[in-house]
């Protein structure tokens, strides 16, 4: 409770660093009041607290940090929304949605290939979050998680559901794919 008490009141730069430690050690205590919170959230993503935006913060880059695999689901159930900009999500996660969310995902997807290309082709509004979920598969390749051939295999499907629509987010998401390859 005092390290997120900690976490909920650090403001700016402020990096709550022990309460950070504290949380670390204590996950298995800490992780179901997150899952609670991301639940909040998706039920209602401005009914969130300064304070439990903060512990939604530092509790997902936390699942990244430890690889907590589990997470997975929750994860992307959270980040399935409008992530642009003003959009509630982007005001919790700020420059996170772009910076780190491949890390996140390729981290607690744990070689999941097939959850996050499923979360990639999904109807939701994310527009940034599925571009790092291809970030995060096409680094499943390099590390040699998947192959050639699956990879190729995700990136048709892929262009076949964002060709089907035209849209600015299935143009980006066009875009975003060129990159990647």
């Amino acid at each position: 409770e005092q390290a997120l008490l900690e976490i909920g009141n650090a403001h700016g730069n402020e990096l709550p660093i022990a309460a950070i430690k504290e949380l670390k050690t204590n996950w298995s205590e800490f992780y179901p009041e997150l899952e609670r919170i991301i639940d909040q959230f998706i039920a209602a993503d401005t009914s969130l607290t300064e304070q439990q935006e903060s512990a939604l913060y530092f509790g997902t880059l936390l699942s990244a940090e430890l690889q907590y695999s589990p997470a997975l689901e929750k994860c992307l159930q959270l980040f399935a929304r409008n992530d642009t900009f003003l959009s509630p999500l982007e005001g919790v996660f700020g420059d996170v949605l772009t910076e780190l969310t491949p890390t996140l995902f390729y981290n607690v997807a744990d070689g999941n290939t097939q959850a996050l290309c499923n979360y990639i082709v999904d109807g939701h509004q994310a527009m940034y979050c599925k571009a790092s979920a291809i970030e995060a598969v096409f680094a499943q390749y390099e590390t040699g998680i998947i192959d050639e051939f699956v990879l190729s295999t995700h990136v048709t499907r892929w262009l076949s559901v964002f060709s089907a629509i035209t849209s600015p987010t299935n143009n980006f998401l066009i875009s975003a794919l060129a990159d990647s390859c």
